[in-house]
């Protein structure tokens, strides 16, 4: 719709709408061939794009950053930035407020991007309040920061306690007493099992009940490497992240799917490495015996070999 036009040949858009025009990144050009997973006006480019090397008419939408074709494209370049962001940067942003306006350049509802769906905001609330009560929202900053808040809700999602599968859980024995089909959010969270649409939704909502903005967003994983260093991406690839508004950073990509299926979260996503303990600690048998115990609880509610390979990384 509505949107930038094509740059004059040669030249490159700068950052879009929503994006903090000093955010430091660096520009890389990635070249696709063969592309026949996405069809116009949808282009398969990574975001945001700052310039498309074809001669197929292109534009970037001025609100979403997405990139739309007027025909079909198989072989192109994509010059886009990688944001160079690290946690001491994103710690030190304001903390998550309804005032935060993602895009207050364009005629857009920032509305949109703080609602939570009334059918479970008292479950979302809840189990929100209850993440960020811990004490370990300290380990990333200011606990009424954005950023902490964020890495709170990632983590909590990628614990052990949940478990990714393309099957949902069926109907608790509550939810079935009330004879009400429940919403997706909610049942999600009291079961605490699903794919990349509900960890990226239930994120989403939970980020938003703390007054930050916040969008699910759809694209591809990496693909498998090849060796001649290329990746293949296939439409097996596709998967959905949530991507949250930070003051000073703009749209920041967070990854509450486990790692078993999205692999290891963005560099600035990544919590900080705990303290290595001292020998008389490691040596300890009440302290062996403890982790002992908690390792053994995490690999019984693992649900997946994924699972269980993320509960050995996280004791």
């Amino acid at each position: 719709p509505s949107g930038q036009g094509q740059p004059a040949p040669g030249r490159a858009l700068g950052l879009p709408d929503g994006i903090a025009p000093g955010l430091p990144h660096r520009a890389v050009t990635a070249r696709v061939s063969d592309n026949t997973v996405m069809r116009p006006p949808q282009l398969a480019a990574p975001v945001p794009a700052l310039a498309v090397g074809t001669d197929v008419p292109w534009r970037r939408d001025a609100t979403t950053g997405l990139v739309s074709v007027g025909r079909a494209a198989e072989d192109y370049t994509v010059s886009y930035a990688v944001p160079t962001l690290t946690p001491e940067q994103l710690s030190r942003a304001a903390g998550g407020s309804a005032a935060q306006q993602p895009y207050a350049t364009s005629a857009f509802n920032d509305g949109d991007y703080l609602d939570v769906d009334p059918a479970s905001r008292e479950l979302v609330d809840s189990t929100t309040r209850e993440v960020l009560s811990s004490p370990d929202v300290q380990r990333y900053g200011a606990a009424d920061s954005a950023y902490a808040k964020a890495m709170a809700i990632q983590q909590y999602l990628r614990s052990p306690t949940f478990v990714y599968s393309l099957t949902l859980a069926p109907l608790t024995e509550e939810e079935r007493q009330r004879g009400v089909e429940p919403d997706a959010v909610s049942h999600f969270l009291r079961t605490r099992r699903g794919y990349c649409t509900q960890f990226s939704s239930a994120m989403v909502m939970m980020a938003r009940s703390q007054g930050i903005p916040a969008r699910v967003v759809f694209g591809f994983l990496p693909g498998s490497l090849q060796p001649d260093g290329t990746r293949i991406v296939r439409a097996a690839d596709a998967h959905a992240w949530p991507e949250l508004f930070i003051d000073g950073a703009g749209w920041t990509r967070f990854e509450p799917t486990p790692g078993g299926r999205s692999g290891l979260p963005p560099a600035w996503a990544t919590p900080p490495t705990a303290p290595t303990a001292t020998a008389a600690s490691r040596s300890s048998p009440r302290v062996m015996m403890r982790a002992a115990r908690v390792r053994r609880r995490r690999l019984a509610r693992a649900g997946s070999p994924a699972a269980a390979v993320e509960s050995h990384w996280t004791t």
